[in-house]
């Protein structure tokens, strides 16, 4: 269980590069400013730095959905089994986590090729891409 959550969880993280590549294809010189803002997010609404409890009603929506928040909850579990933290998702055993995360994984990644190919036709309208820029 824990290596197919490993591979979910890789192929969440290849599915957030295709999307940022998307958008990164219409935004002029921010793309440091993405890469490194979009982590904090996943950090405060993924339950890597307190548990998605104690965040409001619409944080836990945003927690759930989002695959990461299933695959760190999902490992957490597989690796220290004893450790109680109060998530939103102490009602599922792990099987039920691991199909959320194939399910909501898919989603994502489907959603983040969308992203991708209309980053990409709006960039190639616009003359964006195989443009010489002296930056």
């Amino acid at each position: 269980m824990f290596l197919a959550a490993t591979i979910l969880g890789l192929a969440v993280l290849l599915a957030i590069g295709i999307c940022l590549g998307g958008i990164s294809f219409l935004t002029a010189k921010h793309t440091h400013g993405l890469a490194e803002g979009i982590p904090g997010l996943f950090y405060v609404f993924c339950g890597v730095l307190f548990p998605l409890s104690i965040l409001p009603g619409w944080g836990q929506a945003v927690g759930r959905a989002i695959p990461l928040t299933y695959w760190f909850d999902l490992t957490r579990r597989l690796l220290a089994p004893n450790l109680t933290v109060n998530t939103t998702l102490t009602g599922y055993d792990a099987p039920t986590i691991l199909l959320f995360l194939l399910v909501s994984s898919i989603a994502f990644f489907g959603l983040s090729v969308l992203i991708f190919k209309i980053g990409e036709y709006f960039a190639r309208k616009a003359g964006k891409i195989d443009m010489t820029t002296s930056y």
